[in-house]
């Protein structure tokens, strides 16, 4: 065997290995779950004031740095897909709603303030986390009142709909 066969069988073989030792520490950190967070709990508990001195001295000499890594971690809106599991490119749903609401079809007028217009929020059923749309602050809100509610929504329709005097 030449140097390259053995290079790719050394690599297939270490690849087989990690998926295995990655599928065993997903069953111990499955099984010892309620352990660790009693760890934590306990550990920030006892550590609680130190870790705020600590938190708030690194937070004063690094504001640049904080607040670059911010923007820059909003702009991916990665932390939205990491929290929601989400899997979606919002940029190509983004051309699809022509960049307005998915609801009154307008531009997001909400700024930021820092004085820029906000993105459109995006709307995702919860219990699925199946992206539905994007939608704009007001519209994302009044969702958001209405608990994802459909009958609720009805109601609302029903009693804006009735004419009273």
């Amino acid at each position: 065997m030449n140097k390259e066969e053995i290079k790719n069988k050394r690599k297939i073989c270490y690849q087989k290995n990690r998926k295995e030792e990655i599928k065993t520490q997903k069953k111990y950190h499955i099984e010892h779950k309620k352990e660790r967070n009693e760890y934590a709990l306990n550990y920030y508990y006892k550590n609680k004031e130190k870790r705020k001195g600590f938190v708030k001295k690194y937070s004063q000499e690094n504001k640049e740095k904080i607040r670059n890594y911010n923007k820059k971690y909003r702009k991916s809106y990665f932390h939205i897909k990491r929290k929601h599991n989400l899997i979606f490119d919002y940029n190509t749903l983004l051309m699809k709603q022509n960049c307005v609401c998915a609801i009154c079809f307008k531009k997001e007028t909400i700024k930021h303030q820092s004085g820029t217009i906000r993105r459109l929020s995006i709307d995702h059923n919860h219990k699925t986390n199946k992206v539905r749309g994007l939608l704009c602050g007001n519209c994302n809100a009044g969702l958001g009142f209405f608990q994802d509610n459909p009958t609720l929504l009805r109601r609302a329709i029903k009693y804006l709909e009735e004419e009273k005097l």
